[in-house]
């Protein structure tokens, strides 16, 4: 048991015979509060709390907002929530209706009635221009591809990776922890031009045992600054590698595995990122890429 789970327990109980809306609306708002990332903590605290404040809203807020609620930027109305909301509602607002100077974001009943409203603002920055993110995490990645003449790997450093179709790219990634962590994903995204090799499989062996010099090597759990447990789940598919870990004592650990490019043009491979899965504002990125293949 966890202490939200008991006092979302509790708050069923005083919902079904209490009427005093007063007292349990502080309940509930100690029970949001302890939301992070749009969830509590486990499966069982999401269940039990959200159970809580159905009942609490069927029974005190069931009646909802009466008339439209009007959304002004600056004292300029823009938009309007549909009349007669019960639960929830979105008004979501696009670039047409903002402006460089917008300061003022206002909500406005039409009639009187309680009123609970959440903003969100979401931008998108180009890739060229994003910067790496390390909070609670560092994340490092480097890019390697194999030089058949001289069999050696050779360190691509640019922002803009200039490879031939066919190419087979070693992707390395170094992940720092300054403390204990648990439920640990790793997601890197390929661009669409590349291919994972798994080098488990028979046919995918014969290519990784020729760039190593004649023994097959499992690049999935290179380790070179293992500590602890590290990642103990790996999945490679198409679009991405993703490595987990349910726990990862401090320290400093490194996975890489090998791509293929397979397709001509330009593309773009997004940055790979790493978080607590329970708790998502602890999380890194690294820099995204953009890639040139040649045929």
């Amino acid at each position: 048991y966890t202490s939200d789970r008991s006092v979302c327990s509790v708050l069923q109980s005083l919902t079904k015979y209490s009427n005093d809306k007063n007292a349990l609306a502080g309940v509930v708002r100690s029970i949001l509060s302890k939301m992070k990332g749009g969830h509590w903590y486990n499966t069982q605290e999401n269940i039990y709390c959200f159970e809580a404040i159905r009942q609490f809203v069927n029974k005190f807020e069931s009646k909802g907002t009466e008339g439209a609620i009007k959304v002004a930027i600056d004292g300029q109305t823009v938009k309007a929530a549909p009349k007669n909301v019960k639960f929830t509602s979105t008004v979501e607002l696009g670039e047409s209706d903002l402006k460089a100077s917008s300061k003022v974001l206002t909500l406005t009943p039409e009639k009187k009635s309680e009123l609970y409203y959440t903003t969100i603002l979401r931008y998108e920055t180009p890739y060229e221009k994003r910067s790496k993110l390390s909070q609670g995490f560092t994340l490092d990645k480097t890019i390697e591809r194999y030089n058949g003449k001289s069999k050696q790997w050779d360190l691509m450093k640019d922002y803009t990776l200039n490879i031939n179709r066919g190419d087979i790219l070693r992707i390395k990634l170094k992940v720092t922890v300054p403390d204990e962590r648990f439920q640990v994903m790793l997601n890197d995204r390929l661009a669409g031009c590349l291919e994972p090799i798994n080098t488990q499989l028979a046919t995918a062996s014969l290519a990784s045992s020729a760039l190593s010099g004649g023994k097959a090597k499992k690049y999935q759990w290179e380790t070179t600054y293992y500590q602890g447990d590290g990642f103990e789940y790996m999945d490679l598919r198409l679009d991405a590698a993703q490595f987990y870990s349910r726990n990862m004592p401090k320290g400093s650990y490194q996975v890489e595995y090998l791509v293929q490019a397979i397709a001509v043009g330009e593309f773009f491979m997004p940055e790979a990122s790493i978080e607590e899965m329970y708790y998502p504002d602890i999380r890194a990125t690294e820099d995204a890429r953009k890639i040139i293949v040649h045929e």
